[in-house]
């Protein structure tokens, strides 16, 4: 399923059926050919379940980042033991592709397969796009990883994006 969310604020996805949403973001280098993914897991509140990056050394293009960084987002949420949740992301081609569904020849086809079979694991699934904008706590995530420091894991919002959740789930802020 496919929509598009109009608020840049945390919009609860629906309050009796504890829906989690899950941002993901992907941060290409093109002159690195190297990425960074990331996700923000928030339970039916807002709050803050988890938050992680990941640097891939050697990616394609912004494409296969954000299509990367659905997957681990997904597998990041079956671990925490999520049953709903509602996929959002700042990339129409990637959900584009996903409602063209398994008929499809891209690049990312294989990772596409990947989180097809991902989403039907949940007992609720959703997807959705949101403006770049909206998505800034995922884009912030994904810049503190690097060659270096290729992972990146938190229970707890980072001080980096402390702010940003805040204000995403205060619409007076």
């Amino acid at each position: 399923m496919l929509t598009v969310s109009s608020s840049c604020f945390y919009q609860q996805p629906n309050k009796n059926t504890e829906v989690a949403s899950l941002n993901t973001d992907g941060a290409f280098y093109e002159h690195w050919k190297a990425a960074s993914g990331a996700v923000a897991l928030r339970n039916e509140n807002g709050d803050l379940v988890r938050c992680s990056a990941k640097w891939y050394g050697n990616c394609l293009d912004a494409l296969t980042m954000e299509a990367l960084a659905c997957r681990d987002g997904l597998v990041l949420t079956q671990q925490v033991g999520v049953q709903r949740v509602w996929l959002e992301t700042d990339c129409q081609e990637l959900l584009k592709l996903w409602s063209v569904g398994e008929k499809q020849r891209s690049s990312v086809v294989t990772i596409m397969k990947e989180i097809r079979e991902l989403s039907s694991l949940f007992y609720g699934f959703k997807s959705s796009f949101i403006s770049r904008t909206c998505n800034k706590v995922a884009h912030v995530v994904a810049k503190q990883v690097t060659s270096e420091t290729q992972v990146g894991w938190w229970q707890f919002a980072p001080d980096c994006v402390s702010a940003l959740m805040a204000a995403d789930c205060n619409s007076d802020i």
